[in-house]
């Protein structure tokens, strides 16, 4: 099987053209780290982390201070995982007028190219501004439907699914801290998939959410929504005051079926963590699809007068919590932060306000940097450890704290299908048996020139002027030079693919013999037992590679893509070894699968052995 892989790069110079709008890129310096965030949100589009709104601190500049800029991280690259966050580099980009950037914990939607800046506060809702970010563009854009758009709701819920360019809001009204009964303002939709967004209103059932969670989960024929935590704005009993809603019980699960428009409650088991509001949650998903993880960390509890500092998985469909917490956790536990969820492997937590937890001391942070906290930590969510570095190649897989609950293994497999006492509603039952396919989000962007619109097009036409006049060619001659440059170019590419086959077969035959000298035997059959294969040691986290695979049942060879950090194949060309283990032989990864059955590693060397000895 030949495969041609061509690799195109990109040189980005940064700078203000004329006509573009402008921006800054703020260099790294050893004073003017971005040293503090609190309040804001974030989101991922084109493999870059977005911050918007919330207040930000700078080692030698304001403190706490509402900035008009969307910050950006770039999360191709490896950096500092606990760091300010000038650590790996970011950059500023001034916001227009009117972008709503003086707010807490703003939405931010986003969609596969372009961020979308919603204030729930504002009276001002036939618009929504966007930053496109494949083309570094700002746009007020008209929203359809304007007579249904959120009612000034605040304090809520928002997420977004990239792939279909649909975004959702659930929240309270501004006076829903008041001790009466509140009508609920639903839930919202903002469909960004056409030219025109469009708001649409999903109100019946919908809960109140305030200082809670939501998340999008790919269960179900079009996805559900996941809600918890915060507190419920019309139950005042926790604390009998009218300005305080008690804390919701995080076994109470909000479910809403996107396909259905219909909203449904569970109650999580396990180990069901103390109420909380202003946490950060992520979504990794198992590499098989049969489970999701859904991580939360910190959050704030009044009722302790200090903030979490431990970690809990919320696992889906089983719906339990399981606590998994580090060994040695950071003494201080932070609220008002945001996190985002880069390629299921890693959470990156930004940002907070922090404080001891468990203790009655200061927040640590209250009057800007803290140079033994910096606001950026990154988690491995198949672990649950705090790294040290953010790697973007690192590969998931399902924690063993996870799957010793839920059962199956590192690559999913997962036996619980439901709640441990099934589910109050069979149409749950449904829904949780279908997976939306994962769908492969861009994870950077080619430079774009500066000009844009008119700008642009006359340019073009100058362009094009200029140079029909200056050749002084007639159409007849022209149409010969590209005939004859068509019939190069077909030439040129017949003679590369010619060259790239016999090196192909010549590179084939060569790891063939390698194989045959290593194992004894010209051909791998399937009556000779398990098929195996040799890799190359030191295969890493993603790291692409030549091994060829050969079938047991005589289907030929394929090529495995790419091996994770535990020796999972996650991908080859062809069928038959997707999802096989990599187990250790003799200082080398050897890739051993029979019949749709796994060897152990003591099966796989004793079977090995056997075939040494003839």
């Amino acid at each position: 099987m030949l495969e041609i892989v061509w690799v195109f790069g990109a040189l980005l110079c940064l700078g203000v053209a004329k006509g573009s709008r402008p921006y800054d890129l703020l260099e790294r310096r050893d004073s003017g780290d971005l040293c503090e965030v609190t309040a804001e949100s974030a989101a991922i589009v084109g493999g870059r982390m977005f911050l918007s709104g919330g207040s930000y601190s700078f080692q030698d500049g304001d403190t706490l201070a509402r900035e008009p800029t969307l910050y950006s991280v770039n999360l191709n690259q490896t950096f500092s995982g606990n760091s300010s966050l000038v650590q790996g580099g970011y950059e500023a980009i001034t916001m227009p007028s009117g972008v709503p950037y003086a707010v807490d914990f703003a939405p931010l939607f986003a969609d596969n190219t372009t961020l979308y800046f919603y204030n729930p506060a504002s009276t001002t809702s036939d618009t929504i501004w966007s930053y496109n970010v494949s083309t570094s563009t700002w746009k007020d854009v008209p929203v359809a439907s304007a007579s249904s758009n959120p009612p000034a709701p605040s304090t809520g819920g928002w997420t977004s699914d990239p792939v279909t360019g649909r975004s959702f809001y659930l929240g309270t009204p501004d006076s829903a801290l008041a001790r009466r009964d509140i009508a609920s303002p639903g839930l919202q939709m903002l469909d960004t998939s056409t030219s025109t967004p469009t708001w649409t209103s999903e109100t019946p059932g919908s809960p109140l959410l305030s200082a809670a969670q939501m998340v999008y989960v790919r269960s179900g024929e079009a996805g559900v929504l996941v809600a918890f935590g915060g507190v419920d704005p019309n139950d005042h009993s926790e604390f009998n005051s009218d300005t305080l809603g008690t804390y919701r019980d995080m076994s109470q699960i909000f479910i809403f079926d996107i396909a259905s428009q219909t909203w449904y409650n569970t109650t999580a088991t396990g180990d069901v963590p103390v109420g909380r509001i202003n946490m950060c949650a992520g979504v990794s998903s198992a590499p098989d699809d049969t489970s999701f993880q859904i991580l939360i960390y910190g959050g704030y509890n009044l009722r302790f007068g200090n903030p979490a500092n431990d970690m809990y998985v919320l696992s889906l469909p089983s719906f339990t919590w399981i606590k998994v917490t580090p060994p040695n956790p950071d003494p201080y536990g932070r609220w008002e932060h945001t996190c985002v969820v880069w390629q299921d492997a890693q959470m990156l937590v930004v940002g907070g306000l922090m404080k001891l937890s468990g203790g009655n001391g200061p927040v640590i942070n209250a009057n800007g940097c803290n140079s033994s906290h910096p606001p950026l930590v990154v988690i491995d969510t198949s672990d649950f450890t705090f790294q040290s570095q953010f790697s973007p190649q690192r590969s998931y897989s399902v924690p063993q704290a996870v799957y010793n609950v839920i059962g199956g293994d590192y690559r999913g497999l997962s036996s619980m299908k439901g709640p441990k006492y099934g589910f109050n509603n069979t149409k749950l039952d449904a829904i949780f048996s279908k997976t939306v396919p994962k769908a492969q989000a861009p994870t950077s962007f080619a430079a774009v020139p500066a000009a844009t619109g008119s700008t642009a097009a006359n340019n073009a036409n100058v362009s094009s002027s200029s140079s029909s006049s200056s050749t002084g060619l007639s159409t007849a001659a022209i149409a010969g030079i590209a005939a004859g440059a068509a019939v190069l170019f077909t030439l040129t590419i017949a003679a590369t693919a010619a060259f790239l086959l016999l090196r192909h077969r010549r590179r084939k035959a060569a790891r063939l013999q390698e194989l045959n000298s290593y194992f004894g035997k010209p051909e791998l059959d399937s009556s000779s037992g398990p098929m195996f294969v040799k890799h190359k040691p030191g295969l890493g986290e993603g790291r692409r590679h030549p091994n060829m695979v050969h079938e047991a049942d005589g289907g030929g060879e394929g090529v495995v893509n790419e091996v994770d950090s535990r020796g999972v194949v996650l991908e080859k060309e062809g069928s038959g070894v997707v999802g096989a283990r990599v187990v250790e032989l003799n200082g080398s990864d050897t890739l051993v699968e029979t019949g749709g059955r796994e060897l152990s590693a003591d099966e796989a060397r004793a079977w090995v052995e056997r075939r040494r000895r003839g």
